[in-house]
């Protein structure tokens, strides 16, 4: 073998190097001289530092729960082993606090940050909580990563997030509470979002089996149908209440969303919607004066049904009636720059993929009369 500092060949069993007399043993690494959680200290600048984390703390904006350390420091030791013997009076002597169950941590955000929400928002995350029942009686500390991404198996995005978001909330009270020190929500994986780019258009037979269901007392049927034809988004449905509608003028106003076109421009719908707007009014629910009367996860499960009730095709969504829209526009030939307002598009370019889409399939249609058959 070869000496560790001079490398000069000596034997295999040498203690030492005959050399230069190096002794050849391999030093052992210092163990730990204080426990983890009881602090750290380190060279700043000039002297030694001793700091510790005694807590964390919890800030509330807009219903939003952000956390912060809590900790003490204390500089200019002159050796490492002063900072090290510091370290014991920067601890807090408090009591062990006892650890929540989901249920208790939810009661606790349920009448604190949460009432800062939306309607929407707090309506969507009660029906998340509910989603969620075999966790309730669980503690924070016990729940492991599997259980929370099985509590989301075969959601769509939305409401797998409403849980995945609900949750991480009340991760971040335990968290300020020193009961968990990671916020193991952050950890589940939602479904993926269908990108609005692949949104199957309905087909002229689904629409009219959805003016027949309607005609039977198909609500679920008729909100399509009053998206169908004015272009308006499912999120927009869901908002919409009676006072928002101009009867004489066919407009909507007030429940726009995403873009500030969308928000200032007034949704517009033909003369024979108007019924069936009216007819979703007067069978509503709701006891807020909304038109739908029915939150996100209740329309989609409704949605679902329908769909396997009537036969529609497993591609279409909710989304597929704004879709619907702009794709009949153009069949219609109507000019590009009014499906931009009727469909309140943000951009020019996004209007005009639906009508190139449409222009293609006709140039298709012309160049195949090309065809001369032997």
């Amino acid at each position: 073998m070869t000496c560790r500092k001079c490398k000069a060949e000596i034997p295999n069993e040498s203690a030492y190097c005959l050399k230069c007399g190096t002794s050849q043993e391999t030093k052992k690494r210092k163990t730990r001289t204080h426990g983890n959680g009881l602090g750290t200290v380190f060279w700043d600048k000039t002297s030694w530092c001793a700091e510790r984390t005694n807590g964390w703390e919890a800030k509330s904006e807009d219903g939003k729960l952000t956390v912060s350390r809590k900790y003490k420091k204390k500089r200019g030791f002159k050796t490492k082993r002063e900072a090290l013997q510091y370290l014991g009076k920067l601890i807090d002597i408090d009591t062990q606090r006892p650890i929540s169950t989901i249920a208790q941590l939810y009661e606790a955000y349920s009448e604190s940050a949460m009432l800062k929400l939306s309607k929407d928002k707090i309506g969507a995350y009660k029906n998340a909580y509910k989603r969620i029942s075999p966790l309730h009686n669980k503690l924070i500390t016990s729940i492991r990563i599997s259980e929370l991404n099985n509590a989301i198996v075969g959601l769509s995005h939305y409401p797998a997030k409403d849980i995945r978001d609900l949750v991480s909330n009340l991760y971040k009270i335990a968290i300020v509470e020193e009961q968990v020190q990671t916020n193991r929500a952050l950890s589940m994986v939602l479904p993926e979002l269908t990108d609005e780019k692949e949104t199957t258009p309905w087909e002229t037979e689904e629409v009219k089996t959805l003016w027949l269901d309607w005609k039977s007392g198909g609500r679920i049927a008729g909100a399509c149908l009053v998206m169908i034809y004015s272009g308006m988004m499912p999120g927009e449905l869901f908002k919409l209440e009676e006072q928002m509608i101009n009867w004489s003028s066919n407009t909507i106003l007030g429940c726009g969303m995403k873009t500030k076109k969308r928000k200032e421009k007034p949704i517009v719908f033909p003369d024979f919607i108007a019924p069936v707007l009216r007819d979703l009014y007067t069978t509503t629910p709701s006891k807020i004066n909304r038109v739908l009367g029915m939150n996100r996860d209740r329309f989609y499960d409704e949605f679902k049904l329908m769909k396997q009730r009537l036969g529609i095709r497993e591609e279409v969504r909710p989304y597929s009636s704004r879709h619907s829209t702009s794709t009949a526009l153009s069949l219609a030939k109507v000019p590009v720059a009014l499906i931009v307002e009727i469909m309140r598009h943000k951009n020019y370019t996004t209007t005009l993929k639906y009508y190139n889409e449409q222009q293609t399939k006709e140039l298709v249609d012309a160049v195949n009369q090309l065809r001369i058959d032997p």
